[in-house]
């Protein structure tokens, strides 16, 4: 079934791929998300998410535009048919309106920190509702929308640095960050979390990222299924999982 499935979609996309000489404009987040996305300039993306987009789109003949710029921006960019992709998006229904998704490319997992010295044993929440008396942290401009409404999440800070230091001042009780993202970040000297633990988030134990791509974009839905063919066919391969080995 597979191979009838590749030979359908190999069918269908053949007249995008002989256009050798097209450019997409992929438009990146410019806060790093280590290992998935990191910066050697301003204008120079690298990671794990780069690699992959990168791989998949070079195996087609296509060329990249990498444009850097705050979530926001990128997701207005994709909306208006500026950009037409943006990696690392997670599920939010409000952008099935102007975008479609990729297949889930990458999931990590989503947990509490908080400073160890404030509890005598690590907290435990059966679920979300159980955080209504505590005051969560998040960064301004990402997707919370898997947060019960009646949770106190304070969206102040600017970057994933910028929260670990509210929460080590204690100006929040928790901080809702990705444990491989933060523990990346530790590793390079960027935050220090000697003085933290974590559990848990309550009712929603990892998150899936995803590629979007612009429904501007006139062939959007040929791109979207091009990519998730060959996304399956280099993981199958294994060359996903080498990409990821460079990196972790």
């Amino acid at each position: 079934m597979y191979k009838i499935l590749g030979l359908c979609i190999f069918a269908f996309v053949l007249p995008v791929q002989a256009d050798v000489t097209r450019t997409l404009k992929v438009c990146w987040e410019n806060e790093a998300k280590p290992p998935f996305l990191m910066f050697s300039s301003k204008t120079e993306p690298y990671g794990i998410m780069v690699d992959v987009v990168g791989t998949v789109f070079k195996e087609n003949g296509y060329t990249l535009e990498h444009i850097i710029q705050p979530w926001k921006r990128c997701l207005h960019s994709i909306k208006n048919g500026k950009v037409d992709l943006v990696p690392n998006a997670s599920y939010k229904l409000q952008r099935t309106e102007f975008s479609r998704y990729s297949y889930p490319v990458y999931e990590t997992n989503i947990a509490l920190f908080y400073k160890s010295k404030r509890f005598d044993s690590p907290p435990q929440f059966l679920s979300q509702v159980d955080l209504t008396s505590y005051k969560v942290g998040g960064i301004s401009g990402f997707n919370y929308s898997f947060v019960h409404p009646d949770v106190n999440i304070d969206v102040g800070a600017k970057s994933r640095e910028h929260l670990v230091k509210k929460l080590i001042a204690e100006r929040v009780d928790f901080a809702l960050l990705q444990v491989e993202v933060l523990n990346y970040l530790a590793k390079q000297n960027k935050v220090d979390i000697t003085s933290l633990d974590y559990v848990p988030f309550p009712d929603k134990k990892s998150k899936a990222y995803h590629v979007i791509f612009s429904k501007k974009t006139n062939d959007s839905e040929t791109l979207k299924i091009l990519f998730n063919q060959t996304f399956l066919d280099m993981k199958h391969k294994g060359v996903i999982d080498k990409i990821k080995e460079k990196y972790m």
